[in-house]
């Protein structure tokens, strides 16, 4: 069985708690400065091997096999990222380490209006599209900073909701996600069907 979940995080009355947040940020130490910008067109080769990296890691951990990252995977994504960012009011930011990028956070807006109304509470509602991190950077922290970057833009476009579809093997990832407030909100359940036709 294969459950794909979607998140949201628990909003507290306090919402200027976005104030406080800084562009850059150290790590610690012994580590540099992490710049997060925005998305400019020269960084679609970035944005690319990011996409890639994600795919790739998502099926090593898909034991039905049924995902796969072809040649050609991370040029046809990007660009139907980039399509769905313009369409929806969206923003991506990167991480970056001296001139490395490192991870980046692809968010778009969607907003329940009309018909949709009948089924759910009028809202704007930010989803977290992909978040990447490069595997040599995972766990320390870049991750919790592009996500917090995303909050502050959906926050400041007036949604009241963030959202986030996470495959079920990923197990890290939905840990990350609830140390970060959000909570099971909605799941997929997929059944593989073996009948001889």
């Amino acid at each position: 069985m294969c459950t794909i979940f979607r998140w949201r995080p628990i909003w507290r009355q306090q919402r200027f708690w976005f104030k406080d947040y800084k562009k850059t940020v150290k790590m610690d130490k012994n580590n540099p400065d992490i710049i997060l910008r925005e998305y400019q067109p020269d960084d679609i080769h970035a944005l690319e091997n990011c996409l890639t990296s994600l795919q790739e890691y998502l099926v090593s951990l898909d034991a039905w096999k049924r995902l796969r990252c072809e040649s050609g995977f991370g040029a046809y994504y990007a660009d139907k990222t980039l399509g769905k960012v313009k369409r929806n009011q969206g923003r991506i930011y990167f991480a970056q380490i001296g001139q490395q990028i490192v991870g980046c956070v692809v968010g778009t807006i969607q907003t329940i209006q009309d018909a949709a109304t009948l089924e759910y509470v009028p809202c704007r509602i930010g989803v977290v599209e992909e978040l990447v991190v490069l595997k040599e950077y995972r766990g320390t922290g870049i991750g919790q900073l592009l996500l917090q970057k995303m909050e502050f833009y959906f926050a400041s476009q007036s949604c009241d909701l963030v959202s986030i579809e996470v495959f079920t093997p990923n197990e890290s990832a939905s840990a990350f996600y609830l140390r970060q407030g959000y909570q099971d909100r909605d799941r997929i359940v997929q059944k593989r069907l073996n009948y001889n036709h």
